[in-house]
């Protein structure tokens, strides 16, 4: 049963963070294009073993160990990265604000180039130029508020909500108050670019009712769930993660996550050593399902072919 579809922006910090610790100051020696939204770069450090880190647009990024298939004839895009990235040096790692958003830097021959992992929405992949302006991208498209056009400035999308690590508690406290009779729940995933999920996990450790309205809390639950917030964004902060897969009781992958969640007090847990070592075992899992469901659903439309057939068959004999 595997219920994880997306990262969360705590998902995306807790690795970043981890990926800022181990693979800082590698030469990129390769990048394959795996599928139609996801890239492996292949990473060299003095003295370390090669490290492949997986981008997979709207889904996820971390460190595999395992050998992936690569396609014998790379994709335009993969060929594109290939010139300006390969025999770079990964300079820096960076999530945009709190958002989904990850920026990779690289000093290469063609300057210091740029490659955005957005993984929110239909996601994306772009490579940005010293000047900021897009030199390629895995999807081209035009949108309200911004372009993604190669030759264009590069714009980041607008933020999901206000950054949590850079709201005071007196903004922290009016905003809720303007939320009137919305429900607590609701209004902190709003208000904030956290995603209902942890929005839930900060009013539990709270101990205040997700469904209370905003203009129902008082001065104590607002002060507790202020608390609470801090407690969750620093655990981030200061790296002191529990990453753990959750199973259900058959053993089955329901999740995978940087720290210890309440909604899942009752789940069985395995713990790793890393989050990204725990990220890289339950997305194999994942793409283990994914082709099982894709063999059956082919197998599925084989037969109803097949049926069609035989009915076409009959009738033409009539």
């Amino acid at each position: 049963m595997l219920r994880k579809k997306e990262f969360s922006s705590f998902d995306v910090s807790a690795v970043v963070r981890e990926l800022k610790e181990t693979i800082l100051d590698s030469r990129v020696s390769n990048v394959y294009q795996l599928n139609s939204k996801t890239l492996l770069l292949k990473l060299h450090k003095p003295e370390k073993p090669v490290f492949g880190l997986v981008l997979e647009s709207a889904r996820r990024l971390h460190l595999t160990s395992y050998m992936v298939e690569k396609p014998l004839v790379p994709p335009a895009f993969c060929m594109a990265l290939r010139k300006y990235l390969r025999n770079g040096w990964l300079t820096d790692i960076e999530q945009y604000e709190f958002e989904r958003v990850v920026v990779f830097s690289f000093k290469t021959k063609a300057g210091e180039l740029r490659l955005v992992l957005e993984l929110f929405g239909e996601g994306n992949i772009i490579l940005v130029d010293e000047k900021g302006e897009i030199l390629h991208a895995l999807a081209y498209k035009r949108m309200r508020d911004r372009n993604i056009l190669r030759g264009e400035a590069f714009v980041f999308a607008p933020p999901s909500g206000k950054n949590p690590f850079k709201v005071s508690e007196e903004e922290f406290r009016e905003e809720l108050r303007n939320f009137g009779d919305v429900e607590v729940v609701r209004a902190l995933a709003r208000f904030l670019s956290i995603g209902g999920v942890h929005a839930e996990e900060v009013l539990f450790r709270a101990g205040v009712d997700k469904t209370k309205p905003c203009n129902a809390l008082s001065e104590s639950d607002v002060d507790a769930i202020f608390d609470s917030l801090q407690g969750l964004l620093s655990q981030v902060l200061s790296g002191k993660l529990e990453p753990y897969v959750v199973l259900d009781e058959a053993g089955g992958f329901v999740d995978v996550v940087p720290f210890r969640l309440r909604r899942y007090e009752g789940f069985k847990h395995q713990p790793y050593d890393s989050f990204n070592e725990a990220l890289d075992e339950f997305y194999v899992r994942v793409a283990i399902v994914e082709k099982a469901a894709a063999g059956l659903e082919v197998k599925k439309l084989e037969r109803e072919a097949e049926r069609l057939k035989r009915i076409i068959e009959s009738q033409e004999k009539a």
